[in-house]
């Protein structure tokens, strides 16, 4: 086995050299691919384990990840829709800039409740 440079080091299987070869390789890259999950893991908020929790391999846990927060088409306007039924023209600033507008074009004129 010859050593590779990527990102977790694995050495490249070579042929058929024996049993024992091989179940030294599997064992190193399930190793690598158990700390690569953690890695991954670690990298989230605790409220993010949600879409985690059930996978297996690193592989799942990023495609789970890709699923959750991928800006797909989808997922895009499902977050847009409801950002725009929990908008209220309060919470949007749009009164209070309105409210500036006013007082710095019309210092005299009464401001009316909205």
């Amino acid at each position: 086995m010859s050593s590779s440079h990527q990102m977790f080091n694995v050495d490249k299987l070579i042929g058929c050299e024996n049993v024992e070869t091989f179940t030294t390789w599997k064992f190193s890259v399930k190793t690598k691919d158990i700390k690569a999950k953690s890695k991954l893991i670690l990298l989230l908020d605790p409220q993010n384990y949600v879409h985690v929790q059930s996978c297996k391999t690193t592989k799942e846990v990023w495609d789970n990840l890709q699923r959750a927060f991928d800006d797909n088409g989808l997922t895009r306007r499902v977050g847009l829709l409801k950002d725009l039924v929990n908008t209220t023209l309060e919470s949007s600033g749009y009164v209070v800039k309105i409210r500036q507008q006013n007082n710095d074009h019309s210092p005299h004129v009464t401001q009316h409740k909205v």
